[in-house]
């Protein structure tokens, strides 16, 4: 009878024991590391599950989850998003509502000067592999004259001094500001979206006038979230995130940059593309050096984008495109570049044929090298100037086939003994010259005439 007794007690701690079980919280069945909400690093805000440390958060996350990193940390052990995971590195401590889109702004009085908000610190050693995921860097762009698209407010950043590899058809949105000694590795399959400023926006209605002439409305462009080394394998895709505010209406604008239909356009299937940044004095990207070890061409910088039913286009087929504004060009061995489209080259961009290297204007493409003294203040919103020429470096190769231009806007071997050197193809005479228009601050144009080399 005894014994009888205590197998009723089994039976029944048993059953209570099951019960617990099934009753409790997924999260906790499934062994993820929950905190308290007061001690948590990372949160899953798909499940409302809170984690003491970022690795226990995305090795517990899965498909369609997003995993947000509410406070500053320094990674312990090299983490993977995995398939269909993201992981968002906010714009405010303990925030969750940042989005991929930002909360973009037109007001004018918005802070320019933010800070990092929470900063995932990857250190030397470690790593971040975005496997078929998305990673979230999160900012706020604003609109205004003669500044858009440029980061208010707080953010969210990296210091990536270890390494990041994106894989898998991943997604990158650096919104935020990526920072440190590392790099960057992108495959074929992978995309990634950098913040894209434009210093010399003039409004809706005046770009609209100036693109009505066939002048490009801005020439002061750059990628500037992203101050690391990134490599991007043929395939992989680079598009710049703009905004802008026009028709009274805020417009997010993707901008193609390297992509098949982008301003740098792959030819062949293999090589690849590095931007490589140097970082000023105020830790913000001075210049990038365009890496070439592949064989691309130039495109059209342009974007479509509708606003209450109607249409506002820009596109640089049918003028003259800006191109190197903190911008350099080293094209390696191995490396090719074909001018399909017209551009002018800003001052101050080197672009630097290496040994091996090939640089080609095509029948179709112009290249148009400005001085520094030539280029005015009144031909970009911002007031810009320099005294630095655009220049051309050759120790490779450099052909310019028939019907296509290499030009300069001052008589040649005054600004660079080496422009002329090791130069093959179409032939020129000294007096031949080419002339584009420049649209001015006060609404007028100015004609800037471009001499043409003679090999």
């Amino acid at each position: 009878m005894k014994r009888q007794k205590i197998s009723i007690k089994l039976i029944a701690l048993t059953l209570v024991l099951s019960l617990a079980v099934c009753l409790a919280p997924a999260s906790i069945a499934s062994g993820d590391a929950v905190v308290p909400e007061e001690d948590a690093i990372a949160e899953n805000v798909t499940k409302g599950v809170f984690y003491d440390t970022l690795e226990d958060a995305l090795a517990n996350a899965g498909e369609d989850e997003n995993v947000v990193l509410l406070h500053s940390y320094e990674l312990q052990d090299s983490i993977v998003i995995g398939d269909f995971v993201q992981l968002t590195i906010p714009t405010a401590e303990n925030g969750t509502e940042d989005t991929i889109l930002g909360n973009n702004t037109g007001d004018k009085s918005v802070n320019l000067n933010g800070k990092a908000a929470v900063t995932l610190t990857v250190p030397e050693g470690k790593s971040i592999t975005v496997s078929g995921g998305t990673l979230l860097v999160a900012g706020n762009q604003q609109s205004n004259q003669p500044k858009t698209g440029f980061l208010y407010g707080d953010y969210g950043a990296i210091e990536l001094n270890g390494t990041m590899k994106l894989e898998n058809y991943a997604y990158l949105y650096a919104r935020g500001n990526i920072t440190g000694s590392g790099s960057i590795s992108v495959d074929s399959t992978s995309h990634v979206y950098e913040r894209f400023e434009i210093s010399d926006w003039r409004g809706g209605s005046a770009s609209t006038k100036a693109a009505a002439r066939l002048i490009f409305p801005f020439s002061l462009y750059e990628l500037a979230s992203i101050a690391v080394e990134a490599t991007y394998d043929i395939g992989a895709t680079l598009y710049g995130i703009a905004f802008i505010y026009a028709s009274d209406s805020p417009i997010d604008i993707y901008i193609h940059y390297f992509a098949s239909d982008g301003l740098i356009r792959p030819v062949e299937n293999t090589g690849s593309v590095t931007l490589d940044p140097t970082v000023g004095e105020d830790g913000k990207i001075a210049n990038t050096n365009v890496i070439v070890s592949a064989n691309v061409m130039t495109g059209d910088l342009k974007f479509d984008e509708a606003v209450s039913g109607q249409h506002y286009p820009l596109d640089s087929s049918l003028m003259v495109c800006p191109f190197g504004y903190k911008v350099d060009v080293d094209i390696r061995e191995g490396g090719k570049v074909t001018v399909d489209t017209r551009l002018k080259v800003m001052p101050g961009c080197d672009i630097n044929v290496n040994n091996g290297g090939n640089l080609t204007i095509s029948h179709r493409g112009s290249l148009l090298f400005y001085m520094g003294a030539n280029y005015l203040p009144t031909f970009n919103f911002a007031g810009w100037s320099t005294t630095e020429n655009a220049t051309l470096t050759n120790s490779g190769t450099v052909t310019v086939e028939a019907g296509g231009f290499l030009q300069r806007d001052g008589m040649l071997g005054t600004t660079s003994t080496t422009f002329t050197d090791n130069i093959v193809g179409t032939q020129y005479s000294n007096n031949n010259t080419f002339d584009i228009h420049e649209y001015l601050t006060s609404g007028d144009t100015q004609t800037v005439t471009f001499y043409t080399y003679t090999a």
